[in-house]
């Protein structure tokens, strides 16, 4: 949280139901505060995203909090009974309401998939580099490859076999990088095929070549 507001930049965070924090001269948890409020205090908010709305019923005040000082808390329910556990959000920006608090933590699901998706499929978490600048210019290269792979149109042909099973789709990362797979197998096979075709290379050869990591290793 310092380093984002030494930035200057506000800060969205969410907390646990045991967080105290002080509010109208009193203490409170973050779950006792939530259930000490009447139904009236929690307020629709209903958001579009993808297509489609969600409303969330939210309550939100200014409290404070042990480390942060004064900030602006909301608790988040899914329904208006108000079942099962709330997010219990906070933010050091004071002024923000309860449409905004709930429409900046929905970006978090936008968010979150790209440090996943960065460190399983293009290798930032094998990454062992020694320094800062080697560690900036390693992550700067897999963001790149992460928005090459995102440009990817799926529903283009592989050779004569069409994918439309592609069409008006969104692709997972996970089929992205598999195309990126099946595009270079595609073009692999028929360059085997020439290879034994004119006796350029034989079968010994070619297995050498593809697999000389895995065989001198």
């Amino acid at each position: 949280m310092e380093a984002i507001e030494r930035q200057g930049k506000p800060w969205l965070a969410d907390s646990e139901k045991s967080r105290l924090v002080f509010w109208q001269g009193q203490t409170f948890t973050g779950e006792t505060l939530a259930r000490s409020r009447p139904d009236q205090a929690y307020r629709p908010v209903t958001l579009k995203r993808r297509g489609k709305q969600k409303t969330f019923w939210v309550f939100t005040c200014v409290v404070r909090i042990r480390r942060y000082g004064t900030v602006r808390m909301a608790v988040v329910y899914d329904n208006p009974s108000r079942p099962g556990t709330p997010i219990y959000g906070f933010t050091n920006r004071l002024t923000w309401n309860a449409q905004k608090i709930v429409q900046v933590r929905c970006h978090r699901w936008d968010i979150e998939p790209l440090p996943e998706q960065v460190k399983q499929f293009l290798g930032a978490e094998d990454s062992q580099l020694p320094t800062e600048a080697g560690v900036r210019r390693h992550l700067t290269l897999v963001l790149v490859v992460n928005s090459l792979l995102k440009s990817l149109d799926l529903s283009q042909p592989l050779g004569d076999l069409p994918m439309t099973e592609f069409t008006d789709v969104w692709p997972t990362f996970g089929q992205r990088c598999r195309r990126i797979l099946l595009e270079l197998f595609h073009e692999l096979i028929p360059t085997i095929h020439r290879w034994l075709q004119e006796k350029q290379k034989t079968p010994t050869e070619i297995f050498e070549t593809l697999f000389k990591r895995l065989l001198y290793a």
